[in-house]
């Protein structure tokens, strides 16, 4: 492994999504919430694998899974290139990586001396069908008064639909210079940007952590509830209602039950607070498990293919939510609600849901959104929230790209309802 020193943060970033897309290699590039600086890692293989993941003893990458996937498995990007702040190194194992690398580094080198922000070429995935429809409100109110009935019946009592949405995209549009004003706009959130040949490319800036494991502590929240909140406001003094508090207590109660049934008991958590993500107000209930080295990675791989996808993207009960979820919508969340993120980088895992994302498609975005329904679901308030959503994306796509949303204040009167 050799230290690969002094390096210029603002434009690596920039230079290795060229380099890697120019040799046909798989990447990500994150920035943590409240960070400063962005990272990066680049695998020399051109494929990537799939397996557990492993926060103790594994290979540093980044992990990309999708919604559904075999327990606890994503996709991993081997960090044999990796760059953060003014430091990266760059890891060869064998013959074919040291030729692949050798070649990654020349093309990094050849970036490095021209212009970044020109329009240019993403991965798009394999599997994407030639046209996507953008579920319309009535459809998605259909869907809502369908889960009240199931709910009403006592077969469910939390569903979480998603709906998507295609936008055509400017002909100068670029996924970094999105990444760039995510990473300005979302200071708390999770900013991320994954490209992966057959497998497409995705931006995102996700308020939610799944899982993180740092100085031998282990940490999950619950987050759940959706309020909007004035871009000029600082603070927000009201009051959730019932249908989010108990929204929010189904994750928590999840969660908890995730520990114990994996023998964990010694875990503490936080009063329930409410969490600002850009325009955006959720509720939160922080979990923390110290001396986590205490138990074994299996234990702790058993906990994370328990927890995934928790209540605040799929329901409860789990699996009949997720066979419902199956049956009802008409489109594949793909990696829309999987998780995503870093593991064994400078001693630390942590990984995120994957929530206010896109993917490519050809010339356009595809957006998606999603938001839980509980008895006390009106699927007009409901399709609102999913436009508040997506709103947090479109507005940074370009002139003309945005919800319906006729204006935040009619937005908040609509949501924030007594």
């Amino acid at each position: 492994m050799n230290l690969f020193k002094a390096l210029d943060f603002s434009v690596i970033p920039a230079h290795a999504y060229h380099a890697a897309l120019a040799c046909g290699l798989p990447l990500a590039i994150w920035r943590h919430p409240g960070a400063s600086e962005a990272q990066t890692v680049v695998a020399f293989g051109g494929d990537v694998g799939t397996g557990p993941v492993d926060f103790c003893d594994g290979n540093p990458g980044f992990v990309f899974s999708q919604f559904t996937n075999s327990p606890g498995q994503g996709f991993f990007i081997d960090a044999d290139f990796c760059s953060y702040g003014k430091d990266g190194f760059v890891c060869n194992r064998d013959s074919n990586g040291r030729s692949t690398g050798g070649e990654f580094l020349d093309m990094l080198r050849q970036y490095r001396q021209r212009p970044v922000d020109a329009p240019h070429s993403w991965y798009e995935s394999s599997g994407l069908p030639p046209a996507i429809v953008s579920t319309a409100e009535a459809t998605f109110c259909e869907w809502v008064e369908r889960v009240l009935e199931r709910i009403r019946d006592g077969d469910l009592s939390k569903v979480v639909l998603s709906r998507v949405q295609e936008c055509e995209l400017a002909l100068d549009f670029h996924p970094l210079a999105l990444f760039r004003k995510l990473c300005t706009a979302y200071r708390t959130a999770f900013v991320s940007l994954v490209a992966i040949p057959g497998i497409g490319t995705w931006v995102g800036a996700t308020p939610e952590l799944l899982a993180s494991l740092k100085d031998d502590t282990f940490t999950t929240v619950a987050l759940a509830g959706t309020r909007p909140v004035a871009p000029e406001s600082d603070k927000w003094s009201g009051t959730w209602h019932e249908k989010e508090i108990v929204e929010q207590a189904m994750v928590s109660e999840f969660i908890r039950d995730c520990f114990v049934a994996q023998g964990i008991f010694d875990f503490s958590e936080t009063g329930t607070e409410t969490a600002r993500i850009g325009d955006l107000l959720h509720l939160q209930t922080g979990f923390t498990l110290r001396n986590a080295s205490r138990y074994a990675g299996a234990e702790l791989q058993r906990f994370l293919t328990a927890l995934h996808p928790t209540p605040a993207v799929c329901g409860v009960p789990k699996a009949g939510a997720l066979d419902y979820i199956a049956s009802i919508e008409d489109h594949d969340r793909q990696f829309y609600a999987g998780y995503l993120g870093p593991v064994n980088l400078n001693r630390e895992s942590q990984l995120f849901v994957n929530l206010r994302c896109l993917q490519m498609h050809g010339q356009s975005a595809v957006l998606y959104a999603g938001g839980g329904i509980t008895v006390d679901s009106v699927p007009e308030r409901e399709w609102l929230e999913t436009e508040l959503k997506l709103d947090a994306l479109l507005r940074f796509l370009g002139p003309g790209r945005q919800s319906s949303i006729a204006g935040r204040d009619q937005a908040a009167e609509l949501l924030c309802y007594d």
